[in-house]
């Protein structure tokens, strides 16, 4: 892909929602020489909660094994992948402000129930139990040069409070170990769950004033996802997260 498409890219993955600026690109562009691209989403009609961004490596393509082992946490996002392509002042800088790239084009479309997005659509959690959906489920797709992202992002209530989930596929001209972040404006209490099946997650919380919300990366197979829950207990999430039907954590078959 030539460099300039990447450069596009920074500026725009969901043109609707949210676009990285200019600072963003430079500050990506002079840490490591192969960094050209990063997405930002947030699902359409619900308030803007949390900006998810890959930066990938310009020298290679989308392959076959994705690394989820491990999730970093620095003072501003929880990543998956390539820790090297993460640059969390640059993620902290980001300018939601920032024009969007007429290169990029965003359809969007919206289900009363997740189980008919799912059905639709193709992409979604696999749950085990029933929960109470908010409002819709949301449904956007973002092309642009050599660039698909596929995503479905919907609330759910739960308890006393809800949990807001981001399934997202992208397929392209995309490093083998591009790294996934999602934005916060800090993070603390890093802790674990691990589900009967396995699954171990790793919790983040963020604290904005009095609130407190819990962030955990669902990332598996060609799926980069996350969770945010508030207003929910550790024991609440443990329950959700314990609903999940897939292998999180390992590296996809090649």
């Amino acid at each position: 892909m030539k460099d300039d498409h990447f450069d596009n890219m920074m500026r725009e993955s969901l043109a609707p929602s949210f676009t990285p600026g200019e600072e963003l690109k430079e500050k990506i562009l002079s840490g490591r020489k192969e960094k050209k691209k990063a997405k930002v989403s947030q699902i359409p009609k619900i308030a803007a909660i949390a900006a998810a961004v890959v930066v990938v490596s310009s020298l290679s393509v989308f392959a076959g094994i994705r690394y989820y082992e491990s999730v970093l946490v620095t003072k501003h996002a929880i990543s998956v992948g390539n820790p090297d392509y993460v640059d969390d002042e640059a993620l902290a800088n980001i300018d939601p402000n920032e024009p969007a790239s007429p290169e990029y084009s965003t359809t969007s479309e919206e289900y009363d129930t997740y189980s008919e997005a799912k059905e639709k659509t193709g992409l979604g959690f696999d749950f085990t139990s029933d929960f109470e959906l908010i409002d819709k489920a949301a449904h956007s797709v973002t092309t642009g040069p050599d660039y698909k992202c596929d995503e479905l992002d919907a609330s759910f209530k739960y308890g006393k409070g809800s949990f807001w989930a981001c399934y997202s596929v992208t397929t392209g001209n995309i490093a083998e170990d591009a790294a996934f972040s999602v934005y916060m404006k800090n993070t603390s209490n890093k802790r674990y769950h691990e589900s009967p099946n396995g699954n171990v997650f790793t919790l983040v919380d963020e604290v904005d004033g009095d609130k407190v919300s819990t962030y955990v990366m669902v990332c598996y197979d060609d799926v980069d996802g996350y969770i945010k829950f508030e207003y929910l207990t550790d024991e609440q999430i443990g329950e959700v997260l314990d609903a999940i039907d897939a292998r999180v954590g390992e590296p996809m078959a090649q």
